[in-house]
């Protein structure tokens, strides 16, 4: 889904990683009018993103701005998960994370960044043959964080 913004403001700078254009998102619903239909993925299940400091944030702020009460859920961070599993590589970013792992992927297009999640902490239950994320989380160094109506706990190492 795309979501029109409230205020159809667009920088340069994220039109240029994201490539979406006010023209892409002018006929799109708004967030108040798309929760409905996705609140369900966040109610009581753990989410999985890269980055996940500023999806929250970009989360919680949407929901702040609509008066939406957020559900409660857990989350983790794929990026914080990889920069402490995979010592040798370059950096943490999604793209080179997926590279190193031998995965190809449309960087900054919602599937496949999904898709680029999912593979990380899947080779990283391999690796450790392990698939409880609690003990993940703990072997790597990397807390869950949560979100409730009351505020949120960042994800940390």
């Amino acid at each position: 889904h795309l979501i029109r913004p409230k205020e159809m403001r667009f920088m340069p700078i994220n039109i240029g990683i994201h490539g979406i254009r006010p023209a892409m998102v002018e006929n799109e619903l708004e967030f108040d009018q798309v929760w409905g239909k996705i609140k369900h993925y966040f109610n009581g299940n753990l989410v999985i993103a890269h980055n996940t400091s500023f999806d929250i944030s970009v989360l919680r702020k949407s929901a702040e701005l609509y008066n939406i009460e957020l559900p409660s859920f857990e989350y983790i961070c794929t990026m914080k998960l990889a920069k402490n599993f995979y010592r040798g590589i370059e950096n943490a970013k999604l793209n080179t994370v997926n590279d190193y792992l031998g995965y190809k992927f449309k960087h900054h297009d919602a599937l496949y960044d999904a898709l680029a999640c999912s593979n990380i902490l899947l080779n990283i239950c391999e690796e450790l043959k392990c698939d409880d994320i609690n003990e993940i989380s703990k072997l790597i160094g990397v807390t869950i964080g949560a979100v409730d109506s009351i505020g949120y706990k960042p994800s940390s190492t």
